[in-house]
């Protein structure tokens, strides 16, 4: 949290909200309700701090976010919708079909169903210290892809129209 204070001064960023901080951690109902916020917390954010692993809350934060900060083990990587820049001066491009829920409606060579499921994919590899989270974490994913399939039904991971499919 220190290095998180750290680039918001040398940025001129006013506000860090932590999650750990300001997520009530032992209270069930605290935390229900505030995961409800989360996907338009980072939606909205400037620029979202994170910690570069595979724990399954840093997928939300990866796909909501616009512009990345990550700690990496021995350097920085600053990610936007279709580039990653680290410290070493290696840069990359993006996948063309990875998730971005900004940008999925108007992509029209994907399938969203075929999206979704490269999403749910990429999902179920990382790391969940509570499978409870599982559903929630994946809520704000969901929610987007929500807009783009208006007439379609979200059941527990899977598209209703879609369920013949997967």
């Amino acid at each position: 949290m220190r290095d998180a204070v750290k680039v918001c001064k040398s940025l001129g960023i006013r506000y860090l909200w932590v999650d750990a901080l300001c997520i009530i951690q032992d209270s069930k109902n605290d935390w229900e309700q505030e995961n409800q916020q989360m996907s338009r917390v980072y939606e909205g954010s400037y620029l979202t701090i994170s910690s570069w692993n595979e724990r399954g809350w840093v997928f939300q934060e990866k796909s909501m976010s616009t512009r990345k900060l990550f700690f990496g083990k021995s350097m920085l990587h600053v990610q936007t919708n279709t580039i990653v820049n680290s410290e070493n001066g290696y840069g990359s491009a993006i996948e063309v079909n990875s998730y971005d829920h900004r940008t999925m409606s108007d992509n029209r060579r994907h399938d969203p169903y075929e999206l979704w499921n490269s999403v749910v994919l990429r999902f179920a590899c990382l790391i969940w210290t509570e499978k409870t989270n599982l559903f929630p974490g994946l809520s704000g994913p969901a929610d987007k892809f929500t807009e783009v399939l208006k007439d379609d039904e979200y059941l527990a991971g899977h598209w209703k129209r879609d369920l013949g499919c997967t």
